[in-house]
């Protein structure tokens, strides 16, 4: 009994240090003209690791980023999205931080309450995905998909059910992506090796 107490406990333990992995505080030192020491803390919405390497991004940082922006939309089991304007940051812009992608990696996304999804390199690199129309029928994309970390959807920053931030994908207008893909309150990216 005690040894079931002690697993049950390590459980809610390692569950509770893996949630609060995606709601941290991030907490900067810079040193003024004058040689002061100033400390700043910011709520940091994502972290993005490969092996040893790790960056952490509040979302000004990633507003701060160069930009991509286009259109985006999601075929779902419950219906089509329509497609909207979206913008934010390119997958590859940050991928480049933590030292780049392989065709021999994977990536790893998770969400506040740890929804993984793993995307391969040809998707993630490539832009390999599988388009429809606004029916459901599956078509030539009319321009490369491009994944990305998207802030911003018809010129607002994303509500709480779906932000500060999410994976998107963006293509062309009436074109739409499979939502199984797309990941809505993302804090996590790890490049793991491929399986």
């Amino acid at each position: 009994m005690k040894k079931l107490a002690l697993i049950l406990v390590s459980l809610i333990i390692a569950s509770t240090l893996l949630l609060a992995g995606c709601v941290k505080n991030q907490t900067t030192t810079s040193t003024s003209a004058s040689g002061t020491a100033t400390t700043t803390s910011a709520d940091t919405i994502l972290t993005l690791t490969n092996g040893t390497k790790s960056v952490s991004y509040t979302l000004a940082d990633l507003q701060a980023l160069p930009s991509i922006s286009g259109w985006g939309g999601m075929s779902t089991m419950h219906g089509n999205v329509a497609s909207t304007q979206l913008k934010g940051v390119a997958m590859s812009t940050l991928l480049k931080a933590v030292g780049g992608m392989t065709d021999k990696e994977s990536l790893v996304v998770t969400a506040k309450d740890n929804y993984t999804r793993t995307l391969t390199y040809d998707q993630v690199v490539n832009g390999n995905f599988p388009v429809y129309d606004l029916s459901g029928n599956s078509v030539t994309p009319a321009v490369k998909p491009v994944l990305c970390i998207v802030y911003e959807e018809s010129g607002a920053e994303l509500d709480s059910d779906e932000g500060p931030i999410k994976i998107g994908i963006l293509t062309a207008q009436n074109q739409l992506t499979g939502g199984d893909n797309w990941v809505k309150e993302l804090c996590n990216i790890q490049v793991v090796p491929a399986q």
